[in-house]
């Protein structure tokens, strides 16, 4: 597979690359900067169409798969991830797959996964403190923490995280590290 962005068709982000992601394994892709590496995790989810080639899934190509079905088992996690002017709840909330059915525990459980205890316990609401708008009052480490507890709430069959960790300090990181490998054994998950 290959892609160019259509702004510059000429330049290939992606020349001629195979991949294999094996169902059930945790895979790092590792690389340079401007190597391509958050641009295959957009063409995985099928947010960007190769140039070339194709990306499949279970031997199927992505373009003939339900869009829907796609967005249910196959999540992509990036290093900025939109938040809402709601509330922490609702921002983590809006993982599951009906937003207004997520139970409180369920979201505690989910945040206390990507261990955002300290970070709810100095919000003067806790949980049901408003992050406001994209998160302003949050750092950019409880942002993607954030995320990541969306994500654990979602639980998706396949999970890519796109430099989920970047904003974290190293101790952080190597926490965040431990807990993902946990709770992704046996799934398929994809760590840019």
């Amino acid at each position: 597979m290959s892609f160019a962005y259509p702004s510059n068709p000429n330049q290939k982000v992606l020349n001629q690359s195979d991949f294999f992601f094996p169902a059930g394994e945790l895979t790092y892709i590792v690389g340079r900067s401007g190597s391509g590496k958050s641009t295959l995790g957009n063409l995985i989810v099928g947010f960007y169409e190769p140039a070339t080639g194709q990306v499949q899934v279970d031997n199927h190509p992505l373009r003939v798969l339900d869009r829907q079905w796609l967005r249910e088992n196959i999540t992509l996690i990036q290093q900025s991830s939109i938040l809402f002017n709601e509330t922490f709840f609702k921002n983590v909330a809006f993982g599951h797959s009906n937003p207004d059915e997520a139970k409180r525990s369920e979201v505690i459980s989910a945040c206390d996964a990507a261990l955002l205890q300290s970070t709810l316990a100095t919000l003067p609401e806790g949980v049901d403190t408003y992050v406001g708008a994209d998160g302003y009052n949050l750092s950019g480490g409880q942002k993607q923490r954030l995320a990541l507890a969306r994500a654990r709430l979602r639980d998706p069959p396949v999970l890519i995280l796109d430099e989920i960790t970047s904003g974290l300090d190293q101790v952080s990181r190597a926490l965040i590290m431990d807990a993902i490998r946990d709770w992704r054994r046996g799934k398929t998950t994809i760590i840019i």
